[in-house]
């Protein structure tokens, strides 16, 4: 890369000058809400946002951003917590279930076996 090229970039850098693609992104309303892009990722729920410009693999101008959550130790307990319980839940559900298939299972397989024997016994058949 030119020695120019890097200065310049730098120099854009270090002036706190804002990209201009992520400057218009950041000012774009938010369809349906009062609320500007930046104003949404600025939220209490980001402890910090970061914001860049890129280009993707199709040569398409893209913005992106980070937003670095802000949860507490008492969340995170909170989420393990309710998470746990979900998931006994489920398997408890599951366990249940799969009761009720075996029992299903069990009466069709008796009720198929019943029917043959049926079947065996009108039309005389020694087995």
């Amino acid at each position: 890369m030119n020695k120019g090229a890097v200065f310049i970039a730098l120099a854009f850098l270090m002036s706190g000058c804002e990209n201009p693609d992520v400057a218009a992104v950041k000012e774009s309303s938010i369809q349906g809400s009062n609320l500007t892009y930046g104003q949404a990722l600025s939220g209490a729920h980001c402890s910090k946002v970061s914001w860049e410009s890129d280009v993707d693999d199709r040569n398409r101008d893209i913005v992106i951003s980070e937003c670095h959550f802000a949860i507490s130790k008492s969340d995170v307990s909170e989420y393990k917590k309710n998470y746990l319980s979900y998931v006994e839940s489920k398997r408890a559900q599951l366990s249940d279930g799969f009761g009720l298939a075996e029992a299903v299972l069990e009466t069709e397989i008796e009720s198929r076996h019943n029917a043959a024997v049926k079947k065996i016994n009108a039309e005389n058949i020694d087995c």
